[in-house]
């Protein structure tokens, strides 16, 4: 497994835990945008 899978495969638990786990989504274009969200705010750590 390459590091980027491993980056990758971590981020997807993180958002899984973090958001689905936690809010109700309501379509398509909900999930987009909070993913969005959270990927900004995963990445400015």
């Amino acid at each position: 497994m390459s590091s980027r899978d491993a980056f990758a495969e971590r981020f997807v638990l993180t958002a899984k835990s973090e958001l689905t786990d936690r809010m109700l989504i309501f379509d398509e274009r909900h999930l987009r945008r909070v993913l969005a969200e959270f990927g900004r705010h995963y990445n400015g750590w």
